[in-house]
């Protein structure tokens, strides 16, 4: 009996757009084009079903997280600051 291959999933690349409220974002759902769920990364907080049940993390928040990482050292860049620059010395 021959052997089927199945079709790859493809790689789940949503929309994500920032919202008007500060730092807080909108995901694409994976199931659902045009579906997108309120995301704030500082807060923790994903209007998806994920989040609904408890769960600790969604992939939402943490696609959210990365955008506004990156977003944050654009701007650092942008005032001429280094990753160096702005790390914090601690006392041992």
């Amino acid at each position: 009996m021959p052997r089927t291959t199945r079709t790859p999933k493809p790689a789940y690349r949503p929309h994500v757009r920032l919202s008007d409220v500060h730092g807080v974002y909108l995901v694409e759902s994976e199931r659902f084009a045009g579906e997108y769920y309120t995301t704030d990364p500082i807060l923790e907080t994903c209007t998806c079903e994920a989040a609904k049940w408890g769960r600790a993390t969604c992939k939402h928040r943490r696609l959210a997280l990365q955008v506004w990482d990156a977003h944050r050292v654009m701007r650092l860049r942008a005032r001429g600051i280094t990753e160096a620059a702005r790390t914090i010395p601690v006392a041992a």
